[in-house]
């Protein structure tokens, strides 16, 4: 299978499935997805728990102007962490386009005070750093 694929013995995404073994296949956390129904989370082919969600992300280019790509990863729901894409590779801004728009803004204020950088100057304090 894909590596982003992961079996499992039953439909519910919990206990792997031993190799060799029939299970059931699903997109593993944190790894992108597509969903088949757009604007349907549940339709990406996730693991139990999780769901394919769709965000907007910008990065600034080394020629100063700023790209915007649309992506969609399985992350669990309710997780700030796995929303905020802090996991992924460096960005300007990110936004849902699918789940509950003001998510990320409702934990926003507690993000911040975790960082020691906003994160409008998070990517230009990694380039920096390079």
């Amino acid at each position: 299978g894909s590596p982003m694929m992961r079996c499992y013995a039953s439909t519910t995404g919990k206990g792997f499935a031993p190799r060799g073994s029939p299970g059931f296949c699903f997109v593993s956390r944190k790894h992108t997805c597509k969903q088949e129904v757009p604007g349907d989370e549940s339709s990406g082919g996730c693991r139990g728990g999780t769901v394919c969600r769709e965000f907007r992300i910008s990065r600034f280019l080394t020629s100063g102007y700023q790209t915007w790509t649309h992506l969609q990863f399985c992350v669990f729901p309710e997780s700030y962490e796995d929303s905020s894409l802090a996991w992924y590779v460096p960005f300007n801004s990110v936004e849902l386009v699918t789940g509950n728009p003001a998510f990320l803004k409702e934990h926003a204020e507690m993000r911040f005070r975790e960082d020691s950088i906003p994160i409008d100057r998070a990517y230009e304090h990694y380039v920096s750093a390079r």
